[in-house]
């Protein structure tokens, strides 16, 4: 076995007799097939005051503990990713936020109830809904009807023809008779409609995400008035509905992320306390002593009970307590 000169010296300074090395392999997506899992590392046990022959068992114990280390490091490698991640995600949120909050006319959602009821006010109609399209219905983000606000509802979009067509076309209407036109359409016979006005919401790229309509228990006279009013909000409208659903997008993916660092937490942790286990019911003696100060960091249960000391007596002892005199000065 090379050994380098810098490790040689080493070894001579602590008077190693003795060694056992167990490789430390980090496995991955990419060590499929014939690749080699890439070396992370290894984990040596040195005998200081005479030579030995390491038995069988105690190589496996060590290659044991060597694959339990490697799944440790690569449970805290995962969750070092998804915390990093995560911390993007958020930094990336902070950042939209400040974009959205420094953009003129932003009022968050109380913006869809005042239009509604000022649209109502303005147009002298007796109801005036704006939604959106989640999926395969329409959901009201506000319903103004007489004097009041509603509570919100959904439409099935296969039973809204004349709110798809809004989509489809821009802009649908119809100044009387509209029940006629559309028989149990469930949006106009809930309001008792006799006439309709619907214009189509896009977001940025141009892609339908909703609707601003008015309803009248009466006909409904100048359409070409109300489409204007109607157009002069949508823009305005089709911005607010994209970012309260970026917002919505955003608020889902910081929840599937901080299940994933949960989860990843409890694998850590389940690994962690597999690897305790191992080492507190393992018959070997098995310590981990600081370079600088001699002290105990570890021993196992076999350790303690062999040599007869207590977890409060382990504390306040070193390597130095528990050695031969004669072994002290080469270690």
């Amino acid at each position: 076995l090379k050994v380098s000169p810098q490790r040689r010296e080493w070894l001579e300074r602590f008077q190693v007799k003795a060694k056992l090395i167990a490789p430390i392999y980090l496995g991955g997506e990419g060590c499929a097939g014939d690749q080699p899992e890439p070396l992370w590392g290894w984990l040596v046990a040195h005998q200081c005051d005479k030579p030995r022959n390491w038995l069988r068992g105690e190589k496996q114990i060590l290659q044991q503990l060597a694959v339990q280390v490697s799944i440790a490091i690569q449970q805290s490698i995962a969750l070092q990713q998804a915390r990093a991640e995560l911390s993007e995600r958020k930094r990336a949120e902070e950042t939209l936020r400040a974009i959205l909050e420094g953009t003129a006319a932003v009022t968050g959602e109380t913006f869809f109830p005042e239009l509604v009821r000022h649209i109502a006010s303005a147009l002298k109609v007796r109801h005036a809904i704006i939604s959106q399209v989640n999926e395969n219905r329409w959901e009201t983000l506000a319903v103004w009807s007489g004097d009041r606000l509603q509570a919100n509802f959904c439409i099935p979009l296969s039973q809204s023809l004349s709110l798809r067509q809004s989509l489809c076309y821009g802009h649908q209407a119809q100044a009387s008779q509209v029940q006629e036109t559309y028989p149990n359409h469930p949006l106009f016979s809930a309001f008792a409609a006799e006439s309709y006005s619907s214009i189509g919401l896009t977001n940025s790229a141009g892609e339908p995400i909703g609707s601003l309509c008015i309803l009248h228990d009466h006909p409904l006279e100048s359409l070409e008035r109300i489409e204007a009013v109607l157009r002069t909000f949508a823009a305005r409208a089709g911005g607010e509905i994209e970012r309260l659903q970026t917002a919505q997008e955003l608020a889902r993916l910081n929840r599937d992320l901080e299940d994933r660092v949960r989860q990843r937490t409890a694998e850590l942790q389940q690994r962690e306390d597999e690897l305790q286990d191992f080492l507190d019911n393992a018959n070997d003696l098995i310590q981990s002593v600081a370079l600088d100060t001699g002290r105990f960091e570890y021993v196992n249960r076999a350790w303690q009970e062999t040599l007869g000391y207590s977890a409060e007596e382990v504390q306040r002892l070193t390597m130095a307590d528990v050695l031969h005199p004669y072994s002290v000065g080469p270690c």
